[in-house]
């Protein structure tokens, strides 16, 4: 039996993760780094929402 693979990606990873592959693409000329960066910067902010909304009470089992 295989263990469970547990991978744990804070915000904060992910902002830098972020900020590295957006530098490097700005210093590599692409005719679609714009594309590029707008669907980055949108992972970016779905993942940091989710993470957001996790945080409400009612969606981590604490009841008022």
């Amino acid at each position: 039996m295989a263990g469970k693979l547990k991978f744990d990606l804070h915000t904060g990873a992910a902002f830098l993760i972020w900020a590295v592959l957006l530098t490097w693409a700005y210093y590599h000329p692409n005719p679609q780094f714009p594309n590029y960066a707008i669907w980055l910067t949108a992972g970016l902010t779905a993942y940091t929402g989710k993470r957001l909304f996790q945080k409400k009470r009612e969606f981590n089992g604490v009841n008022p």
